[in-house]
């Protein structure tokens, strides 16, 4: 008997389907599961809010009002870096200047929330705090030379592809919230977490030096250590360096799996993947430049490079 071969739509329908069937259960974990996979476009801002727990209604909505009334009654010396950094990631952006107001509530807001603090405070094991407003920002970040990068932490990279996603403003603080305090505090702050930003540096450089030993002593002797590279992606969990719907497929499988360690994956298999031209690079000016643009990187494909490839060339 002859094989016939799926319709091209097929797959797609498939997964729609059982994504539809995820939702109608309204399990957590179901909805975790199926986002390492990625989620279909339609169906994302919903699997997000039942991966996340995240139920809305009129607390949400009440919750928010009550930060904004804050933010209206107490300006504090951090709210001009929240301009400014909103300034420099969304008003020149493409994609995201027509949320610079979304972003400007968000990010306010997230400045009042005392509750943030008190949670990591309870949950993190991180025991040194610096409070700008009653232990709201943990914001342990560690040192370098590109201080753009990582002395503010850039709070504003990692909510604006969220933006597209949610056009209610207490839902998107709620979402952004709950995704700060699983993930993205870890990339903000120095501990031995397995999520943290110091494993996944170690992580990057071990899967690239058994990847690609001879890039990795390469790198190292013309002066372009590939974590001095990969550092800011790993910090912005790769927001502003890909395009955006490859960010949301990135995210889907972070939020799958629950773990920030596929930030440092991917970060590896950039190298991999532009490991030729790499090795001709005598500095590190051409070694950024190799890696200066990832607009065109696919997320899926890259990782399946990674993880399915010969632990040695």
């Amino acid at each position: 008997s002859s094989f016939i071969l799926p319709s091209p739509g097929f797959f797609e329908t498939e997964r729609q389907n059982l994504g539809e069937t995820v939702l109608s259960v309204g399990e957590s974990s179901a909805a975790q599961c199926y986002a390492r996979k990625g989620c279909p476009t339609g169906l994302r801002a919903k699997l997000w809010l039942l991966a996340l727990g995240i139920s809305p209604g009129l607390e949400l909505v009440q919750h928010f009002e009550q930060l904004k009334s804050a933010v209206i009654l107490n300006e504090l010396l951090v709210d001009s870096l929240i301009y400014k950094d909103v300034k420099l990631t969304a008003s020149n952006d493409d994609y995201y200047f027509v949320f610079e107001d979304y972003l400007y509530q968000v990010l306010l807001c997230f400045s009042r929330d005392v509750s943030i603090g008190e949670y990591l405070c309870n949950t993190s094991g991180v025991n040194q705090v610096t409070s700008l407003q009653t232990g709201w920002l943990r914001s342990h970040i560690p040192n370098g030379e590109d201080r753009s990068e990582v002395g503010t932490a850039k709070y504003s990279a990692n909510a604006a592809p969220l933006c597209l996603l949610y056009n209610e403003p207490p839902t998107l603080y709620s979402v952004f919230r709950e995704m700060y305090i699983k993930f993205f505090f870890r990339l903000h702050c120095v501990s031995s977490h397995p999520s943290g930003i110091v494993m996944l540096c170690l992580l990057f450089e071990s899967l690239v030096q058994v990847h690609q030993p001879q890039l990795f002593l390469h790198l190292h002797d013309v002066g372009a250590p590939p974590l001095r590279i990969a550092f800011k992606w790993l910090v912005r969990a790769f927001s502003g360096y890909l395009a955006t719907d490859q960010v949301l497929l990135l995210w889907d499988r972070m939020l799958g799996f629950g773990s920030t360690q596929i930030l440092a994956v991917l970060a590896a298999a950039v190298f991999i993947l532009r490991a030729e031209n790499l090795m001709e690079s005598s500095n590190l000016l051409t070694a950024e430049a190799v890696v200066a643009d990832l607009s065109t990187i696919k997320v899926v494909p890259l990782l399946q490079l990674l993880l399915f490839a010969p632990d040695t060339p």
